[in-house]
């Protein structure tokens, strides 16, 4: 099963959710607030759950997350591990303008049997049932740097 979270952010101190389709975490102790949240199940032993900031226009950087988990069953209330999931993706990214108009991005990733020194990561589902999913999130991924995602929650329906 795979869950895929892909999220927008907006910066903000606030740490409460605002509604009941969100995503947030804290990465690298910065608080994002993803704006656009989806998930996608494609069968019972996968889910998605994408979010991206679409901030590219307004300030010249756009930042997503997405968390992947494909299980041996279905997936239900638990915590998914990395190393102990038979297939977990977590990207991380950042796009960002330049001022000559290109773009730059910026891609960090754990997963499971990686090569990778430093990843590591955990998704706890708390609840999923009639068409919505949600829970927390924690762990680092590795790009040109490490990543440190902490704090991490989503609540979004599945489509």
């Amino acid at each position: 099963m795979a869950t895929v979270l892909y999220s927008c952010s907006k910066d903000n101190d606030d740490t409460s959710p605002t509604s009941e389709n969100y995503v947030q975490a804290k990465i690298d102790g910065k608080l994002v607030q993803f704006k656009l949240n989806s998930s996608h199940q494609n069968n019972a032993n996968s889910i998605s759950v994408v979010g991206n900031t679409a901030d590219i226009n307004k300030s010249n950087e756009n930042t997503h997350i997405q968390l992947a988990i494909i299980s041996e069953k279905a997936i239900e209330p638990m915590t998914y591990e990395l190393e102990k999931t038979p297939t977990m993706v977590v990207t991380y990214g950042v796009i960002k303008k330049k001022t000559d108009g290109t773009m730059e991005q910026d891609n960090y990733v754990a997963s499971t049997g990686s090569a990778s020194l430093g990843d590591h990561f955990t998704v706890k589902i708390d609840k999923f049932a009639a068409g919505h999913v949600s829970g927390t999130f924690s762990g680092t991924v590795v790009g040109s740097s490490v990543v440190t995602i902490s704090e991490g929650k989503f609540s979004v329906p599945v489509d």
